[in-house]
């Protein structure tokens, strides 16, 4: 699918990412990935908020640090969003204690998982899946400083969509306007019980709006998406970029 304005476009691409552990990978095209390192470069530790698995990262560059916020999971399945920092984009220093932990009735029972982080303007805006053991909704929090997180709310509530009738998660956010307008693209529930890929857009980054009546990017019967479409992680562009180019949205199958 590709939504265009003038020289600026989305297009679709696609990668994968191992779980439970986070590894580290190169590449030279969307589609071919070298293996830097056959040991993760965050692993479960302790006994504590990341003791059962640490995954599902999303690295920004500021200046010379990649800064990375990843999901960390308990002994009880909880999720909790813990924050590293590299030079290198290997090695990472964890902070001892988690930036984003379950508060509110949206969130606790299960946590917060699956960060994706946009930069736009002087905020970071972070899209994450609230569970509290029932429901798992996409929601929305901001930050200045990647440490320190002011909760927006749900974004898009379970159970309401055009065809997605059951969870929401995994919303990435395109990070400049096309067409005058924000996009987000996001896995909803359909009916037949599969996961799939939406789309939305907002003027305000707070109200969003679904954009078709159903999935932009459906599952495919007999292939290797057949049960799951969704996104990976954060849309992002290297800084040698040429001016006008598409962006490229990784996904991940399943």
């Amino acid at each position: 699918m590709r939504i265009s304005e003038g020289r600026r476009s989305l297009q679709i691409s696609s990668s994968v990412l191992v779980l439970t552990v986070l590894p580290i990978c190169f590449a030279r095209s969307a589609y071919q990935w070298k293996r830097l390192s056959q040991n993760p470069i965050v692993a479960p530790q302790g006994q504590s908020w990341e003791s059962a698995g640490t995954f599902n990262p999303a690295v920004v560059q500021a200046g010379e640090r990649f800064r990375m916020l990843y999901r960390a999971q308990d002994a009880q399945g909880v999720s909790r969003l813990g924050y590293a920092e590299s030079f290198d984009g290997m090695h990472f220093a964890r902070r001892p204690e988690p930036v984003l932990v379950p508060e509110t009735g949206y969130e606790k029972g299960g946590g917060v998982e699956d960060p994706r982080i946009v930069k736009i303007g002087d905020q970071y805006y972070l899209t994450y899946t609230a569970y509290n053991s029932k429901d798992a909704q996409l929601c929305l929090a901001i930050s200045n400083d990647l440490l320190h997180w002011e909760r927006q709310g749900i974004l898009l509530p379970a159970y309401q969509g055009n065809w997605n009738v059951g969870w929401t998660k995994s919303g990435a956010i395109v990070p400049e306007k096309i067409g005058g307008k924000y996009w987000m693209y996001w896995l909803g529930a359909a009916a037949d019980q599969t996961d799939q890929m939406g789309l939305s857009f907002s003027r305000d980054l707070l109200h969003w709006t679904e954009a078709a009546p159903a999935p932009v990017l459906p599952r495919r019967l007999g292939k290797f998406d057949s049960r799951v479409a969704r996104v990976l992680t954060s849309f992002t562009q290297s800084p040698n970029t040429p001016p006008g180019s598409p962006y490229r949205l990784p996904l991940f199958y399943a």
